[in-house]
């Protein structure tokens, strides 16, 4: 099978490889979390929490490593500018792609990026999903002591659009800290 080409092929194989229901877990312990849980239910909306609530505060305090190849830099910053700033045109891209790789070879560059990371990192709103919806560890943390609610998601085709503008990742839970490269 060859590689996905745009956003709708990475979704789809994304889509492919999950569960097809996911479920997200809410506690029921103030007055603002049954709000969420009516928004969700009543209004399809969700909330995407930013990472600098989260109750761990070393989730997602992932570092920049600058071990890539000029191929690879290549290939990261085409696709991140592609899905973050789709009106920019192919010759804009490669300006600032070539930018990019030679700013990550400076020292100053890599100390920019390495304080710039982080920051887009808490600006991002992350919503977590689970595949099991009889999971006692989730129901402990996320579903107020077993007393909340998991509200069940279908992840198909038809959901596409709306899940275009968004990244899913699978978390795998590490004894250590990833590196970004």
């Amino acid at each position: 099978m060859s590689p996905p080409q745009n956003d709708q092929d990475r979704l789809h194989q994304m889509l492919t490889d999950m569960p097809e229901c996911m479920y997200k877990y809410r506690g029921l312990e103030d007055a603002e979390s049954v709000k969420r849980l009516e928004r969700m239910i009543v209004r399809g909306e969700i909330y995407f929490a930013s990472p600098t609530i989260f109750n761990d505060p070393l989730d997602l305090a992932i570092q920049p490593s600058f071990e890539a190849t000029n191929l690879q830099l290549e290939a990261y910053w085409t696709d991140a500018l592609k899905s973050r700033r789709p009106t920019l045109s192919e010759v804009e891209i490669k300006r600032k792609v070539k930018k990019f790789i030679l700013s990550s070879k400076t020292k100053t560059g890599r100390q920019q990026i390495a304080r710039v990371h982080p920051e887009s990192i808490q600006r991002a709103g992350v919503l977590c999903l689970c595949a099991n919806a009889t999971s006692t560890v989730m129901w402990s943390y996320y579903g107020n002591g077993h007393t909340g609610v998991a509200v069940r998601f279908r992840l198909n085709e038809a959901a596409l659009p709306a899940l275009t503008p968004l990244i899913l990742w699978r978390v795998r839970y590490r004894s250590d800290f990833p590196l970004v490269n």
